[in-house]
C-alpha cells in the first residue's frame, strides 16, 4: 500500500485572524528568495525575504501566506499575515535549521498583535 504524506495547506499556520483582509499585507519579494507557507518575513531594502534568527538585525514585518518563488526575478503582490493574528507556533519557522523561532523573534512578533500558541 503506497503512504502518501499532504504538505502543509496554505495558511495551515493561522488560528485565527481579524475580519476580512485587516491582518493582510501584499508586499515585493525579493529576486532568488523562495518562501514557504509560514516563513517569517523581514524586509531589505523594502522587499521581502526570509527572516533569519539573527536578534535585532532586520525588522520583521509579518509570515508568508502561501508558498512563493522568486527565483526569476522580484515577485509582486505576496500577501503575508502583518498583524493581529494567532498562530501555530510549530507550524512557523525562521529557517530550517531551528525547529521553532527563538524568543526574540517571538517577541518581536508579538509587538506586531501576531501571537503565538
Amino acid at each position: 500500500m503506497t503512504v502518501l504524506t499532504e504538505a502543509q495547506h496554505t495558511g495551515e499556520f493561522l488560528l485565527s485572524e481579524a475580519p476580512g483582509t485587516l491582518s493582510r499585507e501584499k508586499g515585493i519579494l525579493t529576486s532568488g528568495v523562495v518562501v514557504a507557507d509560514g516563513d517569517v518575513l523581514a524586509l531589505s531594502a523594502g522587499k521581502l525575504v526570509r527572516a533569519t534568527q539573527a536578534e535585532g538585525s532586520e525588522v520583521l514585518v509579518g509570515i508568508a501566506y502561501g508558498a512563493h518563488d522568486a527565483t526569476g526575478g522580484d515577485l509582486a503582490d505576496v500577501p503575508y499575515i502583518a498583524r493581529l493574528a494567532e498562530v501555530k507556533l510549530d507550524l512557523i519557522q525562521v529557517n530550517a535549521s531551528e525547529s521553532e523561532p527563538d524568543s526574540g523573534v517571538l517577541a518581536e512578533l508579538a509587538g506586531l498583535f501576531i501571537i503565538s500558541r
